[in-house]
């Protein structure tokens, strides 16, 4: 009987280190499932950040559009001014998301605060600030990136130049 009761008490500690060994291994698959997700989802963001600025950058009318949008809105007609408030909401959707990302752990803090700082710089240029008075999704934005703005946040449409050389 003692031969049975240690064959028994091995195979029960062989059970209980293959469960084990499962176990890990299940955890594992999730935390690189989760990390595959989330690097998927960053991955679309920046796709779609990209995919704004190469259609502005393709286009001299979009590209003027976004220049004078920006500092000197009521320049623009009707027609560019609601071109320019859909690139608006365009860029702002990929701002949401990374807020998302951010409001559930998925994005550190000094990720975060960089394109915070950004849609700051964006929503309170000329163009961003008539944006946000007029939707309540460009408010919402900006008060979750406020607290971001920092010393010297500013948006610089003319890339350090003195003057404007949008004509």
């Amino acid at each position: 009987m003692m031969k049975v009761d240690r064959v028994n008490h091995y195979l029960t500690v062989g059970a209980n280190v293959a469960v084990l060994m499962g176990l890990i291994f299940v955890g594992l698959e999730v935390r690189n499932s989760s990390n595959a997700v989330i690097a998927q989802t960053y991955a679309n963001v920046s796709d779609g950040f990209n995919s704004i600025n190469m259609m502005v950058a393709a286009d001299p009318t979009l590209a003027r559009i976004s220049a004078i949008g920006d500092i000197e809105p009521d320049r623009l007609s009707d027609l560019e001014a609601i071109r320019y408030s859909f690139m608006l909401r365009s860029y702002f959707n990929q701002y949401f998301k990374l807020s998302r990302l951010r409001e559930n752990g998925l994005l550190s803090e000094a990720e975060w605060s960089i394109w915070a700082r950004e849609a700051f710089q964006m929503l309170t240029c000329p163009g961003g600030k008539l944006f946000v008075e007029g939707n309540a999704s460009g408010q919402d934005l900006l008060a979750k990136v406020q607290s971001y703005a920092g010393d010297g946040a500013a948006y610089d449409d003319r890339l350090g130049r003195s003057e404007s050389k949008l004509d």
